[in-house]
């Protein structure tokens, strides 16, 4: 896994959790600087984010 991959495993870890507290305009950051670094079309990474934007909306 190269620094790149893990910088971003790490921003898309984040997002839930700053969900789950209640900081939704953190966790979209997160998942916007997450998706910027995923260079490559990742399935599970973007299905990742977008249950996350959906629990942000529900919060929201």
């Amino acid at each position: 896994m190269g620094r790149q991959a893990n910088t971003s495993a790490r921003a898309r870890a984040g997002a839930p959790s700053l969900t789950k507290l209640g900081n939704t305009c953190a966790a979209y950051r997160a998942q916007d600087y997450a998706l910027a670094l995923t260079s490559s079309p990742s399935v599970m990474t973007r299905a990742l984010i977008a249950m996350d934007t959906a629990a942000c909306l529900r919060v929201d």
